[in-house]
């Protein structure tokens, strides 16, 4: 028998992340979790047969808040998740308090930016701590999918985060043999230029023109 108080109400704050990082706003997060709660214990009779609490909790609450989600304005508030960053050590509190709080905004923001599926696959896994197969069991997906979404996610985050540098085109084959012979025929002109010439600057003086 499923105890509500024992087995659910534990979930709320765990509900409520989940919500938050789809509806990207708290009050609408907030209004997520009563919906939820309200509709497991509707369902609290049916509870004892569902294998995964936790999961069908979740899959319930991702299911209300994509619902509210498309009848809302899209927004991008920042989440207060919590972010351990290691302080620099030539930084005052106050200094490492702002680049803490800018590090947060600017992280938030991106993953904020991120499709549905990859926001939510983030906030289960790098966040919460769940499994492949936990998140599988809340998205409705395999396991083999929660990893290529959470793949694809994190290198956005990354590549939004610290964009790599442009790398300049290989030159093609035609054109790097269009280099060689250029370069052969620089060097040749120069060696032409710069080599000694092989006719004597003076004209020798034959035995007998001088006279004695």
């Amino acid at each position: 028998m499923i105890n509500f108080q024992h087995d659910i109400l534990p979930l709320k704050n765990l509900i409520f992340r989940t919500a938050l990082r789809i509806v990207l706003n708290r009050e609408e997060a907030e209004d997520i979790v009563q919906d939820t709660l309200m509709k497991l214990w509707q369902k609290r009779d049916e509870l004892a047969q569902v294998a995964n609490l936790e999961a069908f909790a979740l899959a319930s609450a991702r299911n209300l808040a994509i619902d509210r989600k498309e009848k809302m304005e899209n927004r991008n508030i920042s989440l207060d998740d919590t972010l351990h960053d290691r302080p620099d050590e030539g930084l005052t509190e106050g200094d490492r308090l702002m680049a803490q709080q800018e590090t947060h905004r600017l992280v938030a923001d991106v993953i904020n930016s991120l499709p549905e599926k990859q926001r939510t696959v983030i906030q289960l896994r790098d966040i919460e701590g769940k499994n492949y197969r936990e998140i599988a069991e809340v998205l409705s997906i395999s396991e083999s999918d929660v990893k290529v979404t959470l793949f694809r996610a994190r290198n956005e985050v990354k590549e939004k985060i610290f964009p790599r540098k442009k790398k300049f085109p290989q030159p093609t084959q035609s054109r790097k043999k269009f280099f060689y012979f250029a370069k052969k025929k620089f060097y040749k002109t120069m060696c032409a230029i710069t080599k000694p010439t092989q006719q004597p600057l003076m004209t020798p003086i034959r035995p007998g023109i001088m006279k004695e």
